[in-house]
């Protein structure tokens, strides 16, 4: 069963409000099938506390006795790592970039270590005092 799924607890992803998730008007979920037997599921699951979808992808496969099993999970909408958005009290350019690293996470460990690099190096930089570019030297 996906982490977004109707009656699923869960924080949902656009207000970060711990919720037990609902079954929208346009159903709960669909199993799409292709020649390659490739099996993928979608569901979509209602915030009742903003109303807002979360749509999620499945990998499933075939039981030998029937039924079927999740191999993995995507969510696909909102894009989101499910991480809260940083304080409105840090500075801008911190916080924009910040909130990207989390943003990119599912899709770029890499990129979100980049990111996260980059903060911490404009706190070191800001409150360090130093004017080293090297951030092993900025961290002593």
């Amino acid at each position: 069963m996906p982490k977004f799924a109707p009656d699923a607890r869960q924080k949902c992803l656009h207000c970060q409000t711990t919720v037990r998730f609902e079954t929208p008007d346009s159903g709960p979920s669909r199993v799409h099938v292709n020649a390659a037997a490739e099996i993928l599921g979608t569901t979509f699951a209602q915030c009742p506390a903003c109303g807002r979808l979360t749509a999620t992808i499945e990998k499933l496969e075939s039981l030998a006795v029937g039924g079927m099993t999740q191999v993995s999970e995507q969510v696909v909408w909102p894009l989101s790592s499910g991480r809260s958005r940083a304080p409105s009290d840090v500075p801008q350019p911190i916080r924009e970039d910040y909130d990207e690293s989390a943003l990119v996470l599912p899709f770029s460990a890499k990129s979100s270590a980049a990111l996260s690099r980059r903060c911490l190096q404009v706190v070191l930089r800001d409150a360090g005092k130093t004017k080293s570019r090297d951030l092993s030297a900025q961290i002593d």
